[in-house]
This record gives C-alpha cells, structure tokens and sequence, in this order.
C-alpha cells in the first residue's frame, strides 16, 4: 500500500505561483510511489473537490480575505477528517498554520519552507510567529527551499 501524502497549499494550477509550481511537480513527480492529495484554498466561496492531471485536489472555500490572508473557515475541518500517514504544509501559509493549530491532525507533519513570511518584524512578531510556533515546534522535518535560505531564515 502506498503512503497518502497530504500536501497543504495556498492555492494549486492552474492558480499561478512559485509555490503551487513546487506542489504540482512534486505531485507529478512522485505519482505511483506515493498517494498524493492537495487540500489547498479556493478562489471562490464554494469547496470543490477535483482531479488535476491524475492528483485528487480538494479547493476549500474562501469566504474572505483579511489583508493578503484568505479565510477558509472549514479548511481546519478538512484537515481534521484528512486520511494521511504524512502532512507536508507548505510555508508560508498562515490560514493553514491556524487551521492546523485548530485541527490538531494525527498523523506526523512536514513544513516545506518556501521562503520567508515578508512583513514589518513588529506584524510578524505580533500575528505571524504565535500560528508558526505551535506547527514548528509539532514538525518532523523541515524541507528548505535553498542552502541559502536554510542559512538565513530566522524562523527556523
């Protein structure tokens, strides 16, 4: 039986972006070694579930945005319920790292590291750090996008 990987994303193509890029080639690349699934952030309010090129994805619903952060208020439910021996949330993603506090799911996490939350330091101290630390300090691993990030990211 093959692993079910959850991987945890802001949005997933065709939503553009460097991070939805990163999830989909991972999906593809390791389709038939492991069972893939994408809960990610819909555009729209409804939550849909799909296939994309052969990956099951599941678009929650926004329903809406406080600042630059979508507001799923049921993605903490679909972790909950989420069947997988692995959960890979993709950083930075605040509204997961809530959902995931929220959620508490079983099965062991991954954090990939993309790149670093950019906002004033006194923003990320007050908002950001408090939903990290919890996710962070519950991570089996972490995956760093670069050595040169792995360096520098304060965070980690």
């Amino acid at each position: 039986m093959l692993k079910r990987i959850l991987h945890v994303a802001k949005f997933y193509p065709p939503a553009p972006g460097g991070m939805e890029r990163v999830v989909e080639t991972l999906c593809r690349a390791t389709a038939g070694l492991v069972e893939n699934h994408v809960l990610a952030l819909n555009h729209g309010r409804g939550t849909i579930d799909e296939v994309v090129d052969g990956v099951p994805v599941t678009r929650v619903g926004v329903l809406a945005r406080a600042g630059s952060v979508p507001i799923a208020p049921s993605l903490a439910v679909h972790l909950r319920r989420a069947s997988a021996d692995l959960i890979v949330l993709h950083e930075p993603n605040p509204w997961a790292l809530l959902s995931y506090a929220i959620a508490r799911p079983g099965a062991p996490l991954a954090i990939w590291y993309h790149s670093d939350v950019v906002r004033p330091e006194l923003q990320y101290r007050l908002f950001y750090a408090p939903l990290a630390r919890p996710a962070y300090s519950s991570a089996r691993r972490f995956i760093v996008s670069s050595p040169a990030l792995a360096d520098h990211a304060a965070a980690l």
